[in-house]
């Protein structure tokens, strides 16, 4: 019995282990992109639109109040996110991959509290980044990597005009996130 006990032991230590690398792994992944990402934002010639900014020594503005809705219909990806999360910066990473414009608002600076908040309400999600797409919420980084993979992402980002032209019209629709209770429910 004692024997059984031990090769258990030993098998839960190095299983422990194994996780234990593997989210050391992944962290440093997620930490390497963010760091590409930043990157690449600093070597563009025109910095990416952030709409507020504080500096540290200045004394806090008031935060203008955030719109009913957060997501401008006019631009073709928005995610608000902040760069100490490796989800922000996958999900930055793939819109550069896939060449779609985007703006990225850090939360840090861009309103704070007050715009996370606001974006918790409207979204009833808990966590960061925030994506929209023309201006509707989808979710974070795996609702946006799922789209990209499904092939509707690019097409989603077209403008109206656009997407009367493209050979995918009305064919492609997503169903808007909405919280029932503990359930997240969406249309088929």
């Amino acid at each position: 019995m004692g024997i059984g006990r031990d090769l258990g032991k030993k098998l839960l230590e190095r299983a422990s282990s194994k996780v234990v690398d593997a989210l050391s792994r992944a962290d440093a992944v997620g930490g390497q992109v963010r760091d590409r990402v930043t990157e690449k934002l600093a070597s563009l010639k025109t910095p990416p639109t952030v709409v507020h900014s504080v500096t540290p020594s200045a004394p806090r503005p008031a935060v203008p109040k955030a719109p009913a809705r957060l997501g401008d219909p006019s631009r073709p990806a928005q995610v608000f996110g902040r760069s100490s999360c490796p989800w922000s910066g996958r999900a930055i990473a793939l819109l550069e991959a896939a060449r779609i414009e985007h703006t990225y608002f850090e939360l840090d600076s861009y309103g704070g509290d007050e715009v996370l908040r606001d974006l918790k309400l409207e979204t009833k999600q808990d966590t960061v980044p925030y994506v929209f797409v023309r201006g509707r919420f989808i979710g974070g980084y795996n609702a946006l990597d799922e789209l990209h993979r499904l092939g509707q992402l690019e097409y989603l980002c077209l403008s109206e005009a656009e997407r009367v032209k493209h050979p995918l019209h009305g064919r492609v629709e997503v169903a808007p996130r909405s919280h029932d209770g503990e359930r997240f429910v969406g249309a088929s």
